[in-house]
């Protein structure tokens, strides 16, 4: 048993002086400015020290592409802003560019035309666009009158053309009567009065429709 733990004692001390003189060796080297390779086990990557080499690795630098020489030479040209359209001005246009001999009714018995009327061409243009050839029974009797400034009071049913009849007149006085230029801007030309909101919205709709 004694020889054993002298044999064991005696391993150990060979040992740690090999090692001790290993690291001794290893720093000598590395003072001395000489290549240390330390030879990796299974699964380990090779590592190489030199001396005045930094241990960690810097980035690659990536390389701009350079642009071909007709695309370096075309600046990039701004685009213009859109110009906001005059709807006043299309509105002219397009009555400018009607042609009230377009707007052919056949004249018949009992029935009275729009073109009997003598309406301004911005009115029978839009009686035109609505497709309106012939008047209502309330309407030929209630247009000859107020078209002449007069009064005119008319009971029928729904859907027999009572507002187109009053806005029709509106309409063509405001036409043949050009507001005076001293008139104060937003100041309303007429008044209409109707007893419930969905009404009103009609007449707003209908208003729309021929005044356009």
């Amino acid at each position: 048993m004694v020889r054993r733990l002298i044999k064991s004692i005696h391993k150990h001390l060979q040992r740690s002086g090999k090692v001790s003189s290993e690291k001794q060796t290893g720093n000598s080297q590395k003072q001395a400015g000489l290549k240390v390779e330390h030879k990796p086990e299974q699964g380990e990557k090779q590592e190489v020290y030199r001396p005045g080499e930094s241990t960690m690795s810097a980035p690659k630098k990536r390389r701009r592409r350079r642009k071909p020489a007709s695309q370096r030479a075309s600046s990039p040209q701004k685009a213009e802003p859109a110009r906001e359209r005059d709807p006043s001005s299309d509105k002219t246009k397009a009555a400018a560019s009607w042609d009230p001999s377009s707007f052919i009714v056949d004249p018949e018995e009992g029935k009275t035309r729009f073109h009997d009327l003598d309406l301004p061409q911005e009115v029978m243009h839009a009686i035109h666009d609505l497709k309106f050839k012939y008047c209502t029974p309330i309407q030929a009797q209630v247009l000859p009158h107020t078209l002449k400034g007069r009064d005119a009071s008319g009971k029928a049913q729904t859907g027999t053309g009572k507002t187109a009849a009053f806005l029709i007149t509106m309409l063509s006085r405001f036409v043949q009567n050009r507001p005076d230029p001293k008139r104060r801007s937003g100041t309303p030309r007429a008044l209409i009065i109707a007893p419930t909101r969905e009404l009103v919205i009609q007449i707003a709709k209908e208003t729309k429709d021929i005044g356009k």
